[in-house]
């Protein structure tokens, strides 16, 4: 199993407060997305987070391919796994990969150098 991105936490923040962030990948195989992992902090209680998985292409007209059952136990900083049940990706595709959350009060996820995208 190829593993894609960084197994550190990252050197800038960005909220996630009402919205999606993540970062865009193409495909260099066809294959299945099993999880996404993201270190985050500054949850509150009730603030529940989902990994989603889209087709971006068209980064204005993405498509939702997959989503992650929505966690509601994040509370302390960390890595946090998303898992996903389903998520086929295609050699040469764009997509955009990252976390969504309802966090009113404004959780951070940790990234590398950038702003990444938010959707």
């Amino acid at each position: 199993m190829a593993t894609l991105g960084n197994t550190v936490a990252g050197a800038s923040i960005r909220q996630i407060n009402g919205t999606a962030r993540g970062s865009v990948f193409t495909a260099t195989q066809d294959g299945t997305l099993v999880s996404l992992s993201a270190y985050i902090e500054d949850a509150a209680t009730g603030d529940t987070f989902v990994g989603v998985l889209y087709n971006a292409n068209t980064i204005t007209a993405a498509t939702l391919v997959a989503t992650t059952a929505t966690r509601t136990d994040i509370s302390t900083a960390g890595w946090y796994t998303f898992t996903f049940s389903s998520g086929s990706i295609t050699n040469g595709t764009a997509y955009w990969i990252g976390v969504g959350s309802n966090s009113a009060a404004g959780a951070n996820v940790y990234h590398d150098t950038g702003t990444g995208y938010s959707i």
